[in-house]
C-alpha cells in the first residue's frame, strides 16, 4: 500500500471554515474603506495632500 503525504490528502473545506474567511474579508475592506474615507475627510478640511498606502500581510496587496 503507498503512503501519501498530507499535503495531498486535502480535507473537504466546511461552511464554518469558508464563513469566518468571508467574515474576514469582508472586515478589511469595511476598515479600508472608512480610511479611505478618512483620509478624503482630513485632505478637505486641511486643505492638504494625503496619501494613503494599505498592505494586506496574508497576501501582500498594496492599496493605495
Amino acid at each position: 500500500m503507498a503512503t501519501r503525504s498530507m499535503a495531498a490528502i486535502k480535507a473537504p473545506r466546511s461552511k464554518d471554515t469558508t464563513s469566518k474567511r468571508k467574515l474576514i474579508r469582508q472586515k478589511q475592506c469595511r476598515r479600508k474603506a472608512s480610511l479611505m474615507k478618512k483620509a478624503c475627510e482630513d485632505s478637505r478640511i486641511c486643505s492638504a495632500d494625503i496619501c494613503v498606502g494599505i498592505r494586506i500581510r496574508e497576501t501582500g496587496q498594496v492599496h493605495t
